[in-house]
């Protein structure tokens, strides 16, 4: 049970009913109001677990050139699927 226990604002008498939406519906209006702000699409976050001997060979090689650990691994994606 939780310890937090929401109530809303309104007396029980003014309550409005709440719109049951499907999932559909979710999307669709996700999508519409992100074409509508002309915002970048996100970037997706990528985790991975690696050994520290490889992490350390990794990180001095970006440092070596200049680069963040991120710009070597999305070049390397892109060499591999030809992107």
């Amino acid at each position: 049970m939780s310890k937090f226990h929401l109530t809303s604002r309104l007396p029980a008498d003014e309550k409005q009913p709440v719109a049951q939406n499907t999932a559909m519906d979710f999307v669709t209006a996700t999508t519409l109001e992100q074409s509508q702000s002309q915002r970048p699409p996100k970037p997706i976050r990528l985790n991975l677990d690696i050994d520290h001997v490889r992490h350390r060979k990794l990180k001095m090689y970006a440092v070596e050139n200049g680069l963040s650990v991120s710009e070597v691994i999305r070049a390397l994606i892109d060499t591999v699927i030809h992107a």
